[in-house]
Parts: C-alpha cells; sequence; structure tokens
C-alpha cells in the first residue's frame, strides 16, 4: 500500500509540474503576442497622424511601457515608413528619439548611420536652401547638428 501511494503522489507531482510548465508557456505566449498586438496598435496610431507634431509626442508616451529593444525597433521601423513616405523631417526626429533614448540597443546604431546619411545628402540641402529663400534667409537652418 505504501508503494502505491509513493507512486500515486510522484506521479500527481510530474503531472502538476507540466500543467505548471504550460501554464507558464502559455502565459509567455500571451506576453509575446500582447506586445506584437501593442506594437502594431501603437504603429497604427503614430502613422495615422502624418506630419502632425503630436504623433511624435503620442510615440514616446505610448512606447514607454514597452520593452527597450522592442521600442527601439519600433523606432527604426517607423523613421524607415518616413523616410520612405518622403517626410525626412518627421523621421529623422524619431531618429533622433531612438538615439536619445535607446542609445544601447543595436537599431541606434542604424538610426545614426541614417542620421548622417540623411543630414549629408542633397536632397536635405536642396530643402534648406528652399526654406532660406521662403525665409528671406534669416531663418536657422532646419537640419543643424
Amino acid at each position: 500500500m505504501d508503494i502505491d501511494k509513493t507512486y500515486f503522489r510522484k506521479a500527481l507531482v510530474g503531472v502538476g509540474c507540466v500543467c505548471l510548465a504550460i501554464v507558464l508557456q502559455s502565459s509567455v505566449r500571451a506576453e509575446k503576442i500582447g506586445e506584437a498586438d501593442q506594437i502594431r496598435r501603437i504603429r497604427q496610431i503614430v502613422l495615422s497622424r502624418g506630419n502632425d507634431p503630436a504623433g511624435l509626442a503620442h510615440l514616446i508616451q505610448l512606447s514607454s511601457d514597452l520593452p527597450p529593444a522592442a521600442a527601439a525597433e519600433l523606432y527604426r521601423q517607423l523613421a524607415e515608413e518616413y523616410l520612405r513616405a518622403g517626410q525626412l523631417e518627421i523621421a529623422s526626429e524619431v531618429l533622433h528619439q531612438l538615439v536619445d533614448q535607446h542609445l544601447n540597443q543595436p537599431p541606434a546604431a542604424d538610426g545614426l548611420l541614417t542620421l548622417v546619411r540623411l543630414y549629408s545628402s542633397s536632397e536635405v540641402a536642396h530643402t534648406e536652401k528652399k526654406s532660406l529663400r521662403k525665409s528671406g534667409g534669416n531663418a536657422l537652418p532646419v537640419y543643424a547638428l
């Protein structure tokens, strides 16, 4: 009778461990899905703002709860979207935030490189000249380092 009880206890502990592992794995998966869903929603909110400066403020506020690696990757992706859309000013602002807030994350190095390319591009120089002509030459360049 003692052997049956010991066997039963061991089996019960084993089943309990398996159940606990399943629950923990499910919660980790749900957390990752929740994070991915949160990132997708933040992207939609920020991109729906277009050139509105409040979009960047929303990005900063909404991404504050994300892990640093996920937030840095989100900033990088949004900057790429803005660059593809030709919205250079807001792309540079997003890249500045990426570098300022997440300097230790891998996307920050790419962000710095993109900023250097952006500031040294002839398209940006042309935009600066146009803005100086419109303002009568008294304005400071928009993309000053």
